[in-house]
């Protein structure tokens, strides 16, 4: 321990560079993220401002839609009466933590998101985010949205993060919601905080979380119905038209019949119908075959 104290072990190689004098240069501008979250870790550069992108941006002056600020600290108590634990050596979970989000520090370095919602863990000891440089790493992955759940009286009250905690703990520890937003976007000017309503903790989060999904899914099942029905009457109106079409032929079919019998009973004797026809017909069958009878009696006669 006495030698890494000595050697300054716990230094990067580029801070070794930069203490034996190596040129180098300095970051004095910074264009990932708003201005207001940016303080929570500029102080650690000597004059770091911010680029005209993320001032001029409107992306950057919209709140962040369902949360009442662009980044907060959010004190989590003990989750089932426990805190943090050690399932084994050098490994630390926290479960209530863990209901609201799952990351760690070191895996997230070099990345960067809209939204970073980073559990610190630590509930008994401050442990190896004492160290600035992982602080600053930490608070320097958001874009527009960092929320940290920790344990507030134990961050507090370390020294070497004051600076950030300052600002963290001059809003509510409470995590602040917007529940008239329901959907991903909003126009709300991002120093607009709304109509605040302050979580009392994990359960009601869960209850939240229950309640919008529930809402969410019959909306997706009604805009199904909605779907299906619509799919349906149009498949109707489909099959009406083309029975109608269907229908059609046989119409002009009966008609051309009737046309046809029209025809036949202008040909007919106007004043009989088909059964007197037949009837004169054999009468005058019988006329014609009445003179050979006649002749045969005048030749029996003679």
């Amino acid at each position: 321990m006495a030698f890494q104290k000595y050697s300054h072990m716990d230094q990067s190689q580029f801070t070794r560079f930069v203490r034996l004098g190596i040129p180098n240069i300095e970051l004095n501008a910074q264009g990932r993220t708003r201005p207001s979250i940016a303080k929570l870790y500029n102080w650690r550069y000597r004059d770091l401002g911010d680029l005209p992108y993320v001032k001029e941006d409107a992306v950057f002056h919209r709140a962040n839609a369902g949360f009442s600020y662009e980044y907060q600290l959010v004190d989590v108590p003990d989750y089932q009466g426990r805190g943090e634990s050690a399932p084994s050596p050098w490994f630390y979970q926290n479960e209530g933590e863990a209901e609201y989000v799952v990351t760690t520090v070191d895996k997230f370095q070099g990345q960067q998101n809209d939204f970073i919602l980073l559990s610190l863990v630590r509930t008994r000891f401050v442990g190896h985010l004492r160290d600035v440089r992982r602080l600053v790493v930490a608070m320097s992955r958001a874009r527009l949205g960092l929320y940290v759940f920790c344990r507030h009286s134990l961050f507090e009250q370390c020294y070497e993060l004051q600076p950030t905690f300052q600002l963290l703990l001059q809003r509510p520890d409470c995590l602040a919601l917007n529940l008239n937003e329901i959907t991903s976007y909003t126009e709300r000017h991002v120093e607009d905080t709304g109509r605040i309503h302050l979580l009392s903790g994990v359960e009601e989060m869960i209850s939240i979380f229950n309640w919008r999904y529930q809402e969410r899914y019959m909306s997706h099942q009604f805009d199904h119905y909605m779907t299906y029905s619509g799919q349906n009457d149009q498949q109707n109106s489909t099959i009406g038209f083309n029975a109608m079409d269907t229908t059609t032929p046989s119409v002009q079919h009966e008609s051309s019949m009737e046309e046809d019998t029209k025809i036949d009973a202008d040909v007919l004797p106007a004043s009989h119908s088909n059964g007197d026809v037949d009837k004169e017909a054999s009468r005058n069958d019988e006329n014609d075959r009445l003179p050979e009878s006649n002749s045969s009696e005048e030749n029996m006669t003679d």
